[in-house]
């Protein structure tokens, strides 16, 4: 499936940088705008309490009304999230990006205080051209869809963003599909019949409370050709799945997919999900043609201490000017990370 292309909303003019030497990229997983300490109103990732806190249906129902209607959980989340999303935007406008690239943005949810966190950033720091791209529209912790298009306006979803500082000539995107459902452990996990037969059978039992079954979530490519001093440069944004095979899959998809709209000046970037080796080894089924000409990694997450290289960049066209540095924000458990690059020189 190719890129599908969207119209443009009415053009502004950027406010210039003080340099131009080089072009700064921002990829930063916002996880919903949630501090990595965790809220400090309370908690309202879910409407369903525990079982054995609310057995009985009449307990079951008073908590769902409690979270749904509670005015002074709901508006504290709101001012606790906006307040935390203003510190973020500050750190962010002093690093003068010219593209920032967003992954687990919410838009409207409960757990984020309803703020519309693409809007909301883009208008803080001051980025005129922005777009959020959707996964999935609907609440997090009820009915979720597939949208028709992913640029939802008046509804609540959940997915990537991109905002710029220069025009952007299109936007683009592509649904990179879903993984399969997969099987998560509850308090215990079994280890199969790698000990035997009668061995896996009895340790089975102890490892069942809280098992279930996790579907698949669906990922997207968001991309724009975006005009900058250097020149026109095609921008994708995506978060690709956690299972490392699918991942890669995707990574390929997404890579091809931001050369087909400019094979000379290209950047990808977000969060992979692959360690820099794992995103390497999946560039390298490709063409020696189609494969980057720069692959960009730091170490970014966790937060705390952060030994996983996720949020990665890959450049055609482009060489970098310093080493990616992480940067930690007043939310996410990721680190942000800055790429500087220029164009690569043209050698005859």
């Amino acid at each position: 499936m190719k890129l599908r292309r969207f119209p443009l909303p009415e053009q502004v003019t950027p406010t210039p940088l003080a340099s131009t030497d080089y072009l700064r990229i921002v990829t930063f997983n916002l996880h919903h705008g949630k501090p990595p300490s965790g809220w400090p109103d309370a908690d309202l990732g879910g409407l369903v309490a525990p079982a054995k806190q609310h057995s009985t249906p009449r307990q079951w129902w008073a908590h769902f009304l409690a979270s749904m209607f509670g005015p002074s959980t709901a508006s504290a989340r709101a001012v606790n999230a906006a307040g935390a999303l203003e510190d973020t935007a500050a750190v962010l406008r002093e690093l003068r990006p010219d593209i920032i690239c967003l992954q687990e943005v919410d838009k409207g949810q409960r757990r984020s205080g309803y703020l519309p966190e693409a809007e909301f950033l883009a208008n803080a720091i001051g980025m005129p051209y922005w777009r959020m791209t959707a996964a999935f529209a609907g609440a997090m912790s009820g009915l979720r869809r597939r949208p028709v298009h992913t640029n939802i306006t008046r509804e609540n979803g959940y997915g990537i963003a991109m905002l710029s500082r220069w025009p952007v000539k299109s936007w683009h995107v592509k649904r990179l599909g879903r993984a399969r459902w997969s099987l998560q452990w509850g308090s215990g996990f079994w280890r199969g019949f790698s000990k035997g037969f009668l061995t896996g059978l009895k340790s089975l039992p102890a490892a069942m409370p809280g098992v279930r079954l996790i579907p698949g979530e669906m990922r997207v490519l968001q991309a724009a050709l975006i005009l900058t001093p250097f020149g026109t440069i095609a921008v994708g944004n995506t978060h690709l799945d956690t299972h490392r095979g699918t991942a890669q899959s995707q990574l390929r998809r997404a890579w091809r997919s931001v050369l087909e709209l400019s094979r000379h000046s290209g950047v990808l970037t977000g969060d992979f999900n692959l360690y820099a080796d794992d995103a390497a080894a999946a560039l390298g089924l490709l063409d020696q043609t189609m494969r980057p000409s720069w692959h960009g990694a730091t170490q970014s997450f966790p937060v705390k201490v952060p030994q996983k290289t996720f949020n990665q960049l890959l450049a055609a066209g482009w060489v970098p000017v310093a080493a990616p540095r992480a940067l930690r924000l007043p939310v996410s458990n990721h680190l942000a990370v800055v790429y500087d690059l220029k164009p690569r020189p043209v050698t005859h």
